[in-house]
C-alpha cells in the first residue's frame, strides 16, 4: 500500500513538471478570406465595383487627394490571385490597383473627378458605388478634410444606376484551383515555457522566477526532471509528508504570462528636446504593426497603428512646437490613425522607433551636415518609415544652443547686401527653401557647392575666390544664406538665368565699369537715324518734352505743329524707345457727359382768425331815455370810425362803422369768409355789431432744373440759361443801366482715372428774380442758389453734392392790450395768424464716361 502511494505521488509530480516545461499552445484556426473576383461597371453618372470573396470580411474606406483616390482596405484578405492593376480608363474611374497591405488587401481607385462613395457588404461581396462628389451633399460639408470616414448612407446615384444598364463592364477572376488551395490557418498564439521565451513577447530569462525558488528543497529543477517513463526510482522520492500539496504546486511552477501586443492606446505624450520634437504613443503592451506616410496641402504626417483601440480621452493634443502644431486621432475598425499637423511648408524629416510599450516619433529640422555632407531636402516620400536623419555636429561650448525657431512665414523682408549684378539696394524678399547650415573652417567653395544643390542653380566660382568660412544658421532661406556669406567675404555675384558667377567685389566692379564704358563707346560710333512719329490725340509739343530726357548727346527732336508730328533723330535704340513712349501717352482722350439736377420744393400754410365788433348807446330825450340830470343831460357811447379814426358824430347813423375792436382776417374775393351779427334795442338807443372772419391757404411747388454738358477729360465746360435784369443807377455822370444775370448755369472740370472713376470740380447756380422784394424803382431782387465743390464718383453713379432745407414757422397775435389776455372772452379783443413755410433745395450730379471704340 505504501509502495503504491509513493508511485502515485511520483507520477503526480512528474505530470506537474511536464506541464510547467511544455509550452501552452493556443491556436485560432480561421479560414482566410480570398479575393476571387473583381467586377467594374461604368455608368453614365458614376461607377460600381463589386469585390467577391470566399467569406464575409471587414473593410475600411477613405479618400485621398493629389491625385483624387478612393482607398478600400479589406481586413485579413488574400489578394495575390488577382492582377495588381485592372485597366478601366472610362467614366469617373481612371485606374484600379490591387496590392497587399500587411495582412489586408488594398484596392486603390484613381478617379478623374472629386469622388463621393458608398460601401455596402452583401454576404461575401463588398459593393462600392462612386459618383462625382457634388452629387453627395453631406460629404460636401467637409471640404477641408483630406481623409474622410465613410458615412453609412445611400449614395444619391445608387437607384439611378440600378435602373440603367452599364456602359462598360470589366471582370477579373482568380483561378478556381488557386482559391481552393489557399491556406486556411491564419493565427496561432503560443505561450512559451519559462526557460525559452520569445524575445519580443517574454521578458529576459533572469526576470523569470526559477522553480527552485518556490518548490521545496527536496524537489529538483524542472529542467532536470527526466521524462515520465524514466521517473521514478522509489528511493529518490522524498517522503510523502514533505511533498507540497497538489493545490500548492501550480503557483510555484507556472511561468509568468507572455507579454501580449498592445490592444489599446492609453496615452499620447509630447516633448521638445533642443530643436527636435518627440511624440510618444503609449499602449497597454508592446506596439505591433504600424505604417507612416506624408500628405500635402496642408502638410501633415499620418501614422496608423494596426489592430488597436483607443482609450485616450481626447481626439486632439495641442503640441505647439515649431515642427508639430497638434496631433489628431481617429478610431478605425482595424486601426487607430494619428495625424500630425505640421506648420512648416513641408513635412520635416522624421524617425519612428519602438521602445517597450511606446511608439516614438522624432521630428528634426532640416540640417546640412558639416562641409561636404549632402543637404537634406524636404520631399514627398512613400508611406513608409523614414530613415533616421543624419546627426548634426555638436555645437561649440562657447555657442549656446539656439532657441526653438518660430514657424516660418512664406516670405521675409530683410535688408539685402550690395553686390554687382545682384538686386537693387533696399529691402529684399527672400523666398528660397529654408535650410540649416553648420560649418567650422570649411572651404568656401564647398559651401557654394551645397547651396547650388539646394537652389538648383549653376554656380561658377572664379579662381580668386579662396578661404574658409565658419557658419551656423538655423532655418533660413538659402538665398539669404548666400547673400550673408557673399557679404561677409567681400564677394559679389552676377546672375544670368539659372547661372550664377561668384567673384570678388573689386573684380566685378571693374568688369561693370569696363562694360559701361564699352556701351558708351558703341553708342558714339552707332549711326543716327531719323523717324517721324505722328501724334493722334495729344499735342506733339506737349509730348516732346517727355521725350527729351531719353535722347543721347547726339540726338535732336523737332515738332511740326501743322501735322502734329514729332521728328526724332538719334541712334536706333533711343528712337525706338521714344516711339514706344509716344504710343503709350498718345491715347484717345475720353469725353464726359455731366448731368446736373437742381430740385426745388416749396410748401406753405397760412391761417388767420379775426374779429370786429362795436355799436352805440345813447341816453337822451330823443330816444326817451333822458338822464334826468342837468349835466350830463345826454350820454352817447360809440366806437372809432374805420375810415376817419374819429368818434362818430351821428351815433344814430348805421352807415358809419363804429367798431370798438377792428381786427379782421385778410379775407376778400377768393379767400376766406366771415359772418356778422347786429343786436339793437326797441327804441334804437342801443345797437351792437359783431363780425367774425377766417382765412386759410395751403400751397405746394416743385421746380426741377436739369442742365447737361459734355466735355473732354481735364477740360472745363460751362452752360448757362436765364435772363439779365436791368438796374438803373443815377450819378453825376447821369443815369446808367447795369444788367444783373438771373441764370441757371453749370460749370465743371472732369478728370477720368484709370479705373473709370471721375474727379470733378463743380459749380452749379440757380439765380432767379424775386418779385416779392423790389427796389424803390420797382426792380425785383435776385434770389441766388449756388453749390461749388469737388467730388470723386464712379462712372454712371449719382451723387448729391449739396442741399438746403429751410423751415419757417410763425404765430402772430394782434389785439387790444390787457383785454386780449382775459380768459374765455379774450378772443373778442385779438386776431391770430399762423404761418408754416418749408423750402428745400437739392443738387444731384451724374457723370457718364463716353469712350469711342
Amino acid at each position: 500500500m505504501r509502495r503504491w502511494r509513493r508511485t502515485f505521488l511520483m507520477l503526480l509530480i512528474a505530470g506537474i513538471f511536464s506541464c510547467a516545461t511544455n509550452p501552452v499552445r493556443k491556436e485560432t484556426i480561421t479560414k482566410r478570406n480570398v479575393l476571387k473576383k473583381v467586377k467594374v461597371q461604368v455608368y453614365r453618372n458614376g461607377a460600381r465595383i463589386v469585390l467577391s470573396g470566399t467569406q464575409p470580411t471587414n473593410y475600411t474606406a477613405f479618400r485621398l487627394i493629389e491625385p483624387w483616390r478612393v482607398v478600400l482596405d479589406l481586413t485579413n484578405t488574400n489578394v495575390r490571385y488577382i492582377k495588381p492593376e485592372i485597366e478601366v480608363s472610362s467614366g469617373i474611374i481612371k485606374s484600379l490597383k490591387i496590392q497587399k497591405f500587411g495582412k489586408s488587401g488594398r484596392i486603390e481607385i484613381t478617379t478623374n473627378l472629386p469622388p463621393s462613395f458608398e460601401v455596402k457588404r452583401e454576404g461575401n461581396d463588398i459593393k462600392m458605388s462612386i459618383v462625382e462628389r457634388r452629387l453627395k451633399k453631406k460629404l460636401a460639408q467637409a471640404e477641408e478634410e483630406v481623409i474622410e470616414e465613410l458615412e453609412e448612407e445611400e449614395a444619391p446615384a445608387e437607384e439611378e444606376m440600378e435602373a440603367e444598364e452599364p456602359e462598360k463592364e470589366v471582370v477579373e477572376e482568380a483561378p478556381e484551383e488557386a482559391v481552393e488551395e489557399a491556406p486556411e490557418e491564419v493565427t496561432e498564439e503560443v505561450t512559451p515555457p519559462a526557460e525559452a521565451p520569445k524575445p519580443e513577447e517574454v521578458p529576459p530569462a533572469p526576470e523569470v522566477a526559477k522553480p527552485e525558488e518556490v518548490l521545496p528543497p527536496e524537489i529538483t529543477k524542472p529542467a532536470e526532471v527526466p521524462p515520465a517513463p524514466e521517473v521514478a526510482k522509489p528511493e529518490e522520492v522524498p517522503p510523502a509528508p514533505e511533498v507540497a500539496k497538489p493545490e500548492e504546486i501550480p503557483p510555484a511552477v507556472t511561468p509568468p504570462p507572455a507579454l501580449e501586443r498592445a490592444s489599446k492606446i492609453i496615452d499620447i505624450k509630447s516633448s521638445i528636446a533642443g530643436d527636435k520634437t518627440i511624440i510618444e504613443f503609449v499602449g497597454n503592451g508592446p506596439i505591433g504593426d504600424y505604417t507612416a506616410f506624408k500628405l500635402q496641402n496642408p502638410p501633415r504626417l499620418v501614422v496608423d497603428i494596426m489592430d488597436v483601440g483607443n482609450l485616450y480621452p481626447s481626439t486632439t493634443l495641442d503640441v505647439g512646437s515649431p515642427l508639430v502644431s497638434n496631433v489628431r486621432l481617429g478610431q478605425h475598425p482595424d486601426k487607430v490613425r494619428f495625424v500630425l499637423d505640421v506648420p512648416t511648408p513641408d513635412v520635416p524629416p522624421y524617425e519612428i522607433e519602438k521602445k517597450e510599450n511606446k511608439l516614438v516619433v522624432t521630428l528634426s529640422p532640416l540640417i546640412v551636415p558639416p562641409v561636404v555632407a549632402e543637404v537634406r531636402k524636404i520631399e514627398e516620400k512613400p508611406p513608409e518609415v523614414a530613415p533616421p536623419a543624419p546627426p548634426s555636429p555638436a555645437p561649440s561650448p562657447a555657442v549656446p544652443p539656439p532657441p526653438p525657431v518660430a514657424p516660418p512665414k512664406a516670405e521675409e523682408e530683410v535688408a539685402p547686401e550690395i553686390g554687382i549684378g545682384a538686386e537693387t539696394v533696399g529691402k529684399k524678399k527672400y523666398t528660397g527653401m529654408r535650410i540649416s547650415l553648420e560649418f567650422k573652417e570649411a572651404d568656401i567653395r564647398d559651401v557654394f557647392r551645397l547651396i547650388a544643390e539646394v537652389s538648383k542653380l549653376n554656380i561658377i566660382v572664379t579662381d580668386d575666390v579662396k578661404g574658409n568660412v565658419t557658419v551656423r544658421m538655423k532655418n533660413v532661406p538659402w538665398d539669404q544664406a548666400l547673400d550673408v556669406i557673399l557679404n561677409t567675404n567681400n564677394l559679389g555675384m552676377v546672375r544670368v538665368g539659372n547661372v550664377v558667377r561668384i567673384s570678388p567685389l573689386d573684380r566685378l566692379r571693374k568688369e561693370e565699369k569696363e562694360r559701361l564704358e564699352f556701351i558708351e563707346e558703341t553708342k558714339k560710333k552707332e549711326p543716327l537715324i531719323t523717324r517721324l512719329i505722328p501724334v493722334n490725340y495729344a499735342s506733339a509739343s506737349e509730348i516732346s518734352s517727355q521725350i527729351k530726357p531719353l535722347l543721347t548727346e547726339r540726338g535732336t527732336i523737332q515738332v511740326d505743329a501743322r501735322t502734329n508730328t514729332i521728328i526724332v533723330k538719334d541712334v536706333k535704340k533711343t528712337v525706338d524707345e521714344a516711339e514706344k513712349l509716344v504710343r503709350t501717352l498718345d491715347l484717345q482722350t475720353p469725353q464726359v457727359l455731366i448731368e446736373a439736377r437742381i430740385v426745388e420744393a416749396n410748401t406753405n400754410f397760412t391761417r388767420e382768425l379775426g374779429v370786429q365788433w362795436g355799436g352805440r348807446f345813447s341816453a337822451s330825450p330823443q330816444y326817451g331815455t333822458p338822464t334826468g340830470l342837468y349835466f350830463p343831460n345826454t350820454i352817447g357811447v360809440t366806437g372809432f370810425t374805420e375810415l376817419t379814426g374819429r368818434p362818430t358824430r351821428d351815433v344814430g347813423s348805421a352807415e358809419v362803422p363804429n367798431f370798438v375792436v377792428n381786427l379782421p382776417a385778410s379775407v376778400g374775393i377768393g379767400t376766406g369768409g366771415g359772418i356778422g351779427f347786429t343786436f339793437g334795442s326797441l327804441n334804437n338807443s342801443a345797437i351792437l355789431d359783431l363780425r367774425l372772419s377766417a382765412m386759410e391757404s395751403v400751397g405746394e411747388g416743385k421746380v426741377i432744373s436739369s442742365p447737361r454738358v459734355v466735355t473732354l477729360d481735364n477740360r472745363e465746360a460751362e452752360i448757362k440759361q436765364g435772363i439779365s435784369i436791368p438796374f438803373e443807377t443815377v450819378s453825376q455822370a447821369g443815369t446808367q443801366t447795369q444788367f444783373i444775370d438771373a441764370t441757371l448755369s453749370l460749370k465743371v472740370t472732369p478728370h477720368v482715372t484709370a479705373d473709370r472713376t471721375v474727379i470733378m470740380k463743380i459749380k452749379a447756380e440757380k439765380n432767379a428774380p424775386n418779385t416779392s422784394v423790389r427796389s424803390a424803382g420797382g426792380v425785383p431782387s435776385i434770389d441766388k442758389k449756388e453749390a461749388s465743390t469737388e467730388i470723386l464718383i464712379r462712372d454712371g453713379e449719382t451723387a448729391v453734392i449739396g442741399g438746403i432745407y429751410t423751415i419757417t414757422k410763425s404765430k402772430t397775435v394782434a389785439g387790444v392790450p390787457w383785454f386780449s389776455r382775459i380768459p374765455v372772452i379774450g378772443w373778442l379783443f385779438r386776431k391770430t395768424t399762423y404761418t408754416d413755410e418749408t423750402k428745400e433745395l437739392v443738387v444731384f450730379i451724374t457723370p457718364r464716361v463716353i469712350i469711342r471704340e
